[in-house]
């Protein structure tokens, strides 16, 4: 049977390794174990049913954005939950969402290749 070849990544990898468990130890703990953003959580369904911030009442969230009911419905939970990082009310969700747009940017870069391809003409990436 034949060997596998070993990259050598040297202390480069062992230090990307390193500092990639360590980073999600951390974020693991920040999730878990500390209490979440001062009570966002708890007024989370307020702000979509009364389509506002309470601590910003002048701003007003839209409550129609394809005609669609249901649809609109499930929007305004995202709009929500992305609103206060996108106008800057919470530090903390500015932080959390620049990291998973760089981290998405990864999954849109392999579907637009994948998209590319002949062999998945047939594919629904395609």
């Amino acid at each position: 049977m034949p060997r596998q070849a070993r990259l050598a990544r040297g202390w480069y990898g062992r230090i990307a390794s390193v500092a990639l468990v360590a980073l999600s130890a951390l974020a693991a703990y920040e999730m878990r174990y500390t209490p979440s953003s001062p009570g966002f959580s708890e007024h989370f369904l307020t702000i979509v049913d009364t389509e506002a911030f309470p601590e910003h009442p002048e701003l007003v969230v839209r409550s129609q954005y394809t005609g669609i009911a249901n649809v609109d419905y499930g929007l305004r939970f995202l709009v929500a939950a992305f609103l206060p990082g996108a106008a800057g009310f919470v530090k903390e969700f500015q932080v959390l969402q620049a990291y998973f747009l760089i981290s998405f940017f990864a999954i849109i870069s392999i579907h637009a290749v994948e998209a590319g391809r002949r062999a998945n003409k047939r594919a629904w990436t395609y």
